[in-house]
């Protein structure tokens, strides 16, 4: 059954929806990254709308969407042993519609092309919001502060930004050329490093050493990402675990800044508690109510005193791939990684055809590392803000690729 729409109508809604989308993650970065999950929901809709055929799953997407799948069951089935049964059921269903999402985009992403005036209202749009979070935060950032009512201003511009600059780089590029995407990368660098967002920064610093490696050598970047999911989703949640007393002592040492060894002790509490349920994990959604998340750790400076304190497990680990790990095992762990593992392989491997693995490969190491230290892996505008970044580079490749 093809669209009921004029092929020339649903391309141009479909390419609108995309800019509209885009511009709408850049003024959320500045008011709210929470509206980010609603517009991507809408950018779902709008993608199976102006693809919609047959269902007809496509080989290529076709075990990805399966392992999706099996990764919401045994999420699903994990409320039956959660230690937490009514938090597990929201973080379930949660869960079924960032699944749902992602599988609207797999199956019914269109071929289509961005023209030149919507590549270059994109390139704008950004700029403009790089220009609106230096002049903030130049002035001190006034607008920041009543936006988050006094706290932390624009405290995740920088993430936002850190993911959305791979596929606007290469639309700001073919529109403005060479000139344009330096003043893209050097707007973008100065507002992360003035926003003062490590994850932010450290993530850059990875993302544009990926892309260099890839720019030289398109195949690095397909081998550098299968390479960092494996170490990412399973090695890293598992080696934590395993070397839980080596990391004990990071949190012990006193030269190291207290913020730091307090995420480092995030991390040893939650992988310690998930070995204690290797396999089946203590139930979607359940880090919350870890036993002993609650209890306050005092983090001393060299002469004795008192240099800040923290829970072991405030709200979630920190680490989207060790929060897999503790609250649904060493299964959804595998079917996590199975997930992200041919979802990236097959963006990357399409990426090396069409000669933009170096964006694919910083997009996906800035993701990653992002997501391993600082958000939950259910974070709804989290996921939403990579899905879409990940559906626009596919875009972008496939259109080269031609």
């Amino acid at each position: 059954m093809a669209s009921s729409f004029p092929a020339d109508f649903s391309s141009r809604a479909f390419e609108w929806s995309v800019v509209s989308v885009l511009a709408g993650c850049l003024v959320s970065a500045i008011v709210s990254p929470q509206f980010i999950a609603p517009l991507v929901m809408v950018f779902a809709l709008a993608v199976a709308a102006a693809g919609f055929r047959a269902p007809n799953l496509p080989v290529a997407w076709s075990a990805p969407v399966i392992a999706a799948a099996l990764l919401f069951l045994w999420a699903a089935a994990s409320i039956l042993w959660s230690i937490d049964p009514d938090l597990s059921i929201k973080r379930s269903f949660r869960l079924f519609l960032m699944i749902a999402m992602g599988a609207m985009v797999a199956v019914f992403l269109p071929r289509s092309a961005l023209s030149a005036r919507a590549g270059k209202i994109a390139a704008l749009a950004t700029l403009l919001a790089l220009a609106v979070i230096l002049g903030d935060t130049l002035a001190g950032s006034p607008m920041g502060r009543t936006l988050m009512d006094g706290g932390d201003p624009l405290d995740r511009a920088a993430t936002v930004l850190v993911i959305l600059v791979w596929p606007v780089g290469i639309l700001t590029y073919r529109q403005f050329g060479l000139t344009g995407l330096a003043v893209l990368a050097a707007a973008t660098a100065l507002a992360i490093g003035l926003l003062n967002n490590k994850a932010a920064m450290l993530a850059a610093a990875f993302g544009c050493a990926a892309a260099a490696g890839a720019a030289v050598r398109p195949r690095f970047g397909t081998l550098l990402i299968s390479g960092a999911v494996v170490l990412f989703t399973l090695l890293a949640p598992l080696s934590i675990g395993f070397f839980n007393s080596q990391i004990q002592q990071v949190v012990s040492d006193t030269g190291i800044d207290a913020s730091i060894r307090h995420r480092v002790h995030i991390w040893s509490f939650s992988a310690e508690k998930a070995l204690e349920k290797p396999l089946t994990g203590w139930g979607m959604g359940s880090s919350r109510a870890i036993p002993g998340g609650d209890e306050v750790r005092t983090f001393l400076r060299p002469d004795g005193q008192s240099d800040g304190e923290g829970e072991s497990l405030p709200l979630h680990p920190h680490n989207g791939f060790l929060q897999v790990f503790l609250e649904l095992g060493l299964v959804g762990a595998v079917l996590a990684a199975a997930v992200i593992f041919m979802i990236l392989r097959k963006l990357a491997l399409a990426a090396e055809r069409s000669g933009l693995a170096a964006p694919v490969a910083g997009f996906a190491l800035s993701a990653m590392i992002v997501g391993s230290i600082s958000f939950g892996a259910w974070q709804g505008w989290w996921v939403s803000l990579q899905l879409f970044a990940g559906a626009l580079l596919f875009i972008l490749v496939r259109e080269r690729a031609g």
